[in-house]
């Protein structure tokens, strides 16, 4: 190794000695190993030297045991990407010997990789001995490399996700950085399909929190001040500071993207379709639900539902089967009726059948509900007798919201009339529960306006009664009178991320200060839909939509098989 030392520092040979070099340090003649660690760490050490380098590493793996993983943890930190393809091939190789002659150097292996998913222009310059590699083609070494790992050796996914949260970008990280860690995150996907319900529950576990960074409010008052900028007027500084919206744009895009490519194949539904189906439900229960203030990551699974009329369907139920389900949390039942509601009014693509029946659906749970209570009270206290009753209000004010919005598609059909007339509006607005106190008063006067334009319910005595018993009086605070426990959130209210939104907006319903109208092709259909509701083929499970039959009887006059009991007294 004299050679070596009298070489200068940067012209190490390495010859075959570098096995002999690791066994002088572990003799303590730490003066060769030191050379090559240096060598190691030296940002400007030449391809060639590089390539000799790795040659040399590939030959003794077998001995890069416990006692080398400081030297090991050197060579993966090398810059490698950005190199000749010589140096690329081999270091590719060295990754795949070190990883199957010795499992302790998995973990390291893994990580370097995953480093590499976010792109060195985001993390620092590249030095003169490094060239220009496009990102898409770096990215693909990085893909393929990992594909040969795990391959090799499948149990290697057991441990990839703990780094994937890790190396994850916070949120005030710059936006190239997050777009090419989630791209590199869903690519990964493609190639390990078993890990993709994890890595997507990460992605928009992370995402929601970027969204409520950005509450719509903020979102609209930044909307503003671009339109206006002369004015200079003010908006939530630390939001646009940090880019927070333009960052959730771009995550907002990735995603509806990556749902469209895995769903399509060639124009067509693909058979992934439904799995991924089932894997965003599933997240939507655990990441979304229980979340109050988010305000766009669940057009996830508003955008998948439009692909097909069973994923609206099979969305719609499992809402559902919670709002009926007695030991959910009230919060929870709330939410999803909050998301029922929000959905049938602004899903364009929703079919009016399907809305006929869950409204029918909801009135019936609703009047049983008011006959099996109603009874038993006859004064509806204050805060504690509302939450107690909570999953009632919050059904009641789902109605009328649905109402609001459809109203006008229902009263046109020939027998529109006597359809809404089948839900008795009036017996639900009369009850003893007294629904239209505790409903937001927005959607109160809405929908006691267009009854009483339509001569269908009136509204305004209980209105004009309610408002008299909430007036202030003595010795009563200021904000116990106008406390509103359903003052709950409209998940699916309007798209304002401006990047993504071509991807929302062809079926989003906009509200235009008047009913909406379905969609053109729907329209076609309006005057013959009372006859076929729900002649489509149901859905495989127990559901709304295959147990509503016998409220289509009575305004089709059709002869139908009797479906599924549609109420559990239990879930009251």
């Amino acid at each position: 190794m004299t050679d070596m030392k009298s070489s200068g520092k940067k012209s190490v040979r390495f010859g075959g000695h570098l096995a002999d070099v690791i066994e002088e340090n572990k003799c303590g003649i730490p003066e060769n190993y030191m050379l090559i660690v240096q060598q190691i760490e030296d940002p400007l050490i030449k391809s060639s030297h590089l390539s000799e380098m790795l040659k040399q590493f590939i030959d003794i793996v077998n001995i890069l045991d416990q006692d080398q993983k400081k030297l090991v943890h050197r060579m993966l930190s090398i810059r490698w990407v950005n190199r000749e393809k010589e140096v690329i091939e081999l270091f590719q190789k060295f990754l795949l010997e070190l990883v199957a002659a010795n499992s302790v150097h998995q973990l390291q292996v893994l990580n370097c990789l995953i480093t590499h998913f976010i792109p060195a222009s985001c993390l620092s310059n590249l030095t003169s001995c490094e060239t220009c590699v496009p990102q898409e083609e770096i990215f693909h070494i990085i893909h393929g490399t990992l594909k040969k790992i795990f391959t090799l050796i499948p149990l290697t996914t057991n441990i990839v996700l703990p780094l994937l949260v890790s190396h994850y970008p916070f949120i005030k990280k710059d936006k190239e950085a997050l777009d090419w860690y989630i791209k590199n995150l869903l690519f990964l996907t493609t190639y390990r399909v078993n890990l993709r319900p994890q890595i997507l529950e990460l992605i928009i576990s992370k995402s929601l929190k970027l969204d409520t960074h950005c509450p719509r409010e903020s979102i609209k008052k930044s909307m503003t001040t671009e339109e206006h900028d002369l004015f200079e007027m003010e908006t939530d500084n630390s939001m646009k500071k940090e880019g927070f919206v333009d960052k959730l744009d771009i995550v907002m895009e990735t995603l509806l993207q990556f749902i469209h490519d895995i769903c399509y194949s060639n124009g067509e539904l693909s058979l992934q379709a439904d799995t991924l189906l089932k894997e965003l439900v599933s997240i939507f229960d655990k990441v979304i639900l229980p979340i109050h203030d988010s305000s766009h990551i669940q057009f996830l699974i508003f955008y998948i539902c439009s692909f097909e009329k069973s994923f609206s369907e099979t969305f719609l139920n499992h809402l559902w089967r919670k709002v009926q389900d007695p030991s959910a949390p009230m919060i929870l039942r709330q939410t999803s009726l909050s998301y029922i509601a929000s959905f049938l009014a602004r899903a364009k693509y929703l079919h009016l059948n399907s809305v006929l029946t869950i409204l029918n659906a909801m009135t019936v749970w609703i009047h049983c509900y008011i006959k099996e209570r109603e009874g038993l009270y006859d004064y509806i206290g204050p805060l504690h007798e509302t939450v107690r009753h909570g999953a009632f209000y919050s059904a009641c004010q789902a109605v009328f919201y649905i109402i609001i919005f459809r109203h006008k598609q229902i009263l046109d059909l020939p027998k529109g009339f006597e359809i809404m007339r089948k839900f008795n509006l009036e017996h639900i607005i009369m009850s003893r529960l007294n629904p239209l106190k505790f409903c937001i008063s927005t959607v109160v006067g809405m929908f006691s306006s267009l009854m009483r334009q339509h001569q269908l319910v009136y509204c305004d005595t209980i209105i004009e009664r309610n408002n008299r018993m909430t007036l202030p009086v003595c010795g009563q605070s200021k904000n116990s009178a106008s406390v509103n426990p359903l003052d709950c959130f409209f998940p699916f209210d309007p798209y304002l991320l401006k990047s993504s939104s071509h991807m929302i907006e062809e079926i989003y319903q906009e509200w235009e200060g008047r009913v909406p109208e379905l969609k053109d092709e729907s329209r076609d259909e309006d005057h013959h839909i009372d006859n076929e509701l729900m002649s489509a083929s149901p859905i495989s499970i127990p559901s709304i939509f295959s147990q509503d039959k016998h409220f289509i009887d009575s305004i089709s006059g059709k002869s139908m098989s009797p479906g599924f009991s549609l109420l559990n007294k239990s879930s009251f």
